[in-house]
């Protein structure tokens, strides 16, 4: 058991044991071994021939500011879309900053 092995330190032990615990008690246990699991996946390129991101045709919506947002012609899907984008834009919408979106938004 995790508790006996000379060359790990105390609460190294004790996460070893409280993860396998949790992974015998918890039904949900698989779930902790895909996270442990995923970099790996990521790495060997498991996830490599997965399809892209989808594309929704986009239009722009100009605030009363003067800022313009990016919004999908129909639906409310902007996946990934250029920033800002916005399913429904507010027409109050201002930059905190003016010309740099990394202070935010105010309404």
């Amino acid at each position: 058991m995790a508790l006996w092995l000379p060359s790990i330190h105390r609460i190294a032990r004790v996460l070893l044991l409280v993860a396998f615990c949790a992974g015998a008690e918890m039904p949900n246990a698989s779930y902790l071994i895909a996270l442990v699991q995923l970099p790996a996946q990521v790495v060997s390129g498991q996830f490599a021939d997965l399809p892209d991101t989808p594309r929704e045709p986009l239009t722009t919506f100009t605030t009363a500011s003067g800022i313009q947002v990016y919004v999908p012609v129909e639906g409310d899907q902007i996946w990934d879309a250029p920033l800002p984008a916005a399913p429904y834009p507010n027409p109050a919408l201002r930059l905190r900053c003016p010309d740099s979106l990394e202070c935010g938004f105010a309404v």
